[in-house]
């Protein structure tokens, strides 16, 4: 049984974010990307979320910061912050600081916006979308970096830039050692601001291997006709960056891992979505005629293909290693929504599983040579209806997670439907089984409305609160609730007690905080874990692109000998624009299971094999305050 149980706040506030501030490596900040508190009534008034540890010296999830979508960056902070101490908590609404301490007014700033009334900049509300928190210049200090959306596609200039938060330092804090400093017209100074495009997220990793963050955007098409494509831009140090057209696509979901199994995860594989101008049929809006330049464009990027790419270090540029595609030939297909690399096979190399709508098809590294690429037809398949059946669900965001720590990953799907949610794992015939009943609160349509004790007082403040509207007259009129869907999932440990637990955000709805009831069962019940975190040293700070295997023994039932495998895939953000992710690796070991080696392939440039064995491993096993903490060897 995996029993979720949620914590509630009254309105969903968006997606959700986690990361880590960097300051002696001790303060773990466990971001929420939120996107709106009422999406579907508003495509430029929606919420960031992110989560901020703010207790020096220990892992323990302290506040959560939300900013709705306002003019002025600043003006839209809020922090919830987590009063009592215990693993639960009590979650308060506080202004746009960190309190220093519960009950105490002294608070400290964290977010410093230096965008101005009255310019270019700020002549619309912000629209944020896709989040990362990580240390993008190198300096050693948390950045944040917003995607911001196109106003439906219509919209261009300085005020749909895309948004970045310089870190810096602040001195004479008793818990905050720094603070964000920037805004959309900062993104444009440093040529970050992904210019008139429909920004969903961003993709950060070291694609060209000299150990800086470079990034790749995520943009969906206008539905005018300007061809705002994502792009890559490399990081050249000193925040500057260069930029790359050679990749140039509209992509839904894309992940970094080992394509090719040639053993380092170096390939950048990206779903491909709708090319050409969109209409929007809710907002009466008809697709433009594409002109002969764009039609060009899309016909060798035809939706629903896959496209591949990796670094060519002699040309100094991304290579497309994927097979050509055409809409004269192929056609546009429906696009995938998400993906995940996990090892669903046991040979210890990455497996690809890819989200659509009403299934997910898994590609097995078993099942290809060195060299082959997960495209095609897939291995195995796993289906639902999205509209029908039992359990209909319209899949969204896909994540994996060991929920009970037995040592085997589940996959988590969340679905547009309230309490659709899909579990899926393995059962003892190597099947994939859906969980369905006895995941306590994940799957409860109730949980995600609007409570009615808010909808009485709220309702009364219709001035402040219009995208309540339509909840508001059918709580007046005792009618149906009007439709609501879910807007965001984060997986992660947010209790730190080594089970994952989940934030569920909503485009109407709870922000449901979903803690993982496992942690409670009687020390004689609970299974065992390895928390890791890695530092890189040589090559990125957060190591994305390295590989992690931990061998085990006395594992299971039948005390077995195992290895696990994880990629770090990303850092902060997730592999779409739903959420994004604890930067944590949390290794399960069931009841028994004993650490013996901890084997980190690390990425380009340093690419060092490092290896821990079981005395450097045991005294961490069950911490997440003192976690293990992996150093990248020196060159």
């Amino acid at each position: 049984m995996i029993d979720l149980r949620s914590t509630h706040t009254p309105l969903s506030l968006g997606r959700t974010t986690f990361l880590s501030f960097p300051k002696n490596r001790h303060i773990t900040v466990l971001r929420t990307f939120s996107l709106t508190l009422q999406q579907r009534f508003s495509r430029v008034n929606g919420t960031l979320g992110t989560t901020l540890d703010i207790q020096e010296g220990t892992q323990a999830l302290q506040s959560l910061q939300i900013s709705t979508k306002t003019a002025l960056l600043t003006s839209s902070i809020t922090i919830i912050t987590r009063c009592s101490q215990n693993r639960i908590g009590t979650w308060v609404w506080g202004s746009q600081t960190a309190a220093s301490s519960c009950g105490n007014p002294s608070e400290k700033k964290i977010i410093v916006s230096t965008e101005k009334p009255g310019t270019p900049y700020t002549q619309l509300p912000i629209d944020t979308h896709g989040t990362a928190i990580l240390d993008i210049d190198g300096d050693g200090i948390l950045d944040m970096y917003i995607a911001t959306g196109g106003g439906m596609g219509m919209e261009t200039g300085p005020k749909k830039h895309a948004v970045v938060m310089w870190g810096e330092p602040k001195a004479g804090g008793k818990n905050i050692h720094q603070v964000f400093k920037g805004g959309r017209k900062t993104a444009e100074d440093f040529g970050i601001h992904n210019p008139d495009s429909r920004g969903r997220f961003t993709y950060f990793a070291d694609f060209n291997q000299d150990g800086l963050l470079d990034m790749v955007f995520s943009n969906e098409a206008r539905v005018d006709q300007g061809n705002a494509f994502g792009y890559a831009l490399f990081n050249e140090g000193d925040r500057k960056f260069e930029k790359h057209l050679e990749l140039s696509e509209y992509s839904s979901t894309m992940v970094l891992t080992d394509a090719d199994l040639d053993g380092f995860a170096e390939e950048l594989v990206m779903q491909r979505a709708e090319c050409l101008p969109k209409g929007d049929p809710v907002a009466g809006i008809i697709a433009p005629t594409p002109t002969a330049e764009r039609s060009k464009f899309c016909e060798t990027r035809p939706a629903g293909s896959i496209a591949i790419y990796k670094y060519n270090a002699k040309k100094r540029k991304m290579k497309l290693i994927s097979p050509s595609f055409t809409r004269s030939e192929h056609g546009d297909q429906a696009s995938a929504a998400s993906m995940q690399t996990a090892d669903f096979d046991g040979d210890l190399k990455a497996d690809l599983a890819v989200l659509f709508e009403e299934e997910i098809h898994i590609y097995l590294s078993s099942r290809r040579k060195s060299g082959d690429l997960p495209i095609g037809v897939p291995d195995e398949v796993i289906h639902w209806h999205k509209w029908w059946g039992e359990n209909p669900c319209l899949g969204r965001a896909l994540r994996i997670a060991d929920l009970n720590l037995d040592g085997q990953q589940e996959m988590i799907v969340m679905c547009a439907q309230l309490g659709g949610h899909l579990i899926w794992q393995r059962d003892q015939s190597n099947h994939w089984v859906s969980r369905r009943g006895d995941v306590g609160d994940l799957q409860d349509p109730s949980k995600p409305r609007v409570q009615e004790s808010f909808l009485s007082s709220g309702c009364k403040k219709k001035s402040q609160l219009i995208y309540l509207e339509e909840e508001c007259a059918a709580f007046e009129k005792g009618s149906d609730e009007p439709k609501s869907s879910a807007y965001g999932l984060a997986v992660v440990d947010w209790d730190n007690n080594g089970y994952m637990d989940m934030v569920l955000t909503h485009d109407v709805g709870a922000l449901m905080m979903l803690r993982n009831t496992l942690g409670d069962r009687h020390n004689i019940d609970k299974h065992q874990f390895l928390a890791v975190r890695l530092n890189g040293r040589v090559g990125n700070a957060n190591g994305v692109g390295a590989t992690v295997l931990l061998t085990a023994r006395k594992m299971g039932d039948k005390k077995e000998r195992t290895t696990q495998f994880r990629e770090v895939v990303s850092a902060s953000h997730e592999t779409d624009w739903w959420g994004s992710k604890d930067d944590r690796i949390i290794f399960g070991l069931g009841k028994t299971g004993v650490p013996e080696k901890l084997e980190i392939r690390w990425p380009a440039p340093g690419r060092r094999v490092q290896v821990l064995l079981e005395d450097e491993l045991q005294s961490k096993v069950n911490s997440m305050q003192f976690l293990l903490r992996v150093n990248e060897p020196a060159a």
